[in-house]
């Protein structure tokens, strides 16, 4: 479960979210799988949003993030799928 809190911090920490989304009700979710080795792949839109810009600024986010840090020790080496949701910040 922390890996996958971890993947998830790298992303949000990659997401350039244009301003202009602050405070506005909009979400896009994505689902990708993430790989043994911390590749990013198979990425698609579980839900787009009413806005093509802010649904890039998800997409980048995630393909920024690619490669994520390995699979630890662990953690079983089979493929995650995972689902990230974007929501913008009230403030």
């Amino acid at each position: 479960m922390e890996y996958i809190e971890e993947v998830g911090k790298t992303i949000q920490n990659n997401w350039a979210m244009p301003k202009r989304f602050v405070g506005k009700k909009i979400e896009a979710r994505i689902v990708f799988t993430v790989n043994p080795d911390g590749s990013l792949t198979n990425l698609w839109f579980e839900k787009r949003s009413d806005s093509r810009s802010f649904d890039d600024s998800t997409e980048k986010a995630v393909k920024k993030s690619s490669p994520v840090s390995p699979f630890p020790e662990n953690l079983e080496k089979t493929p995650i799928e995972m689902v990230v949701c974007f929501t913008p910040p009230n403030k």
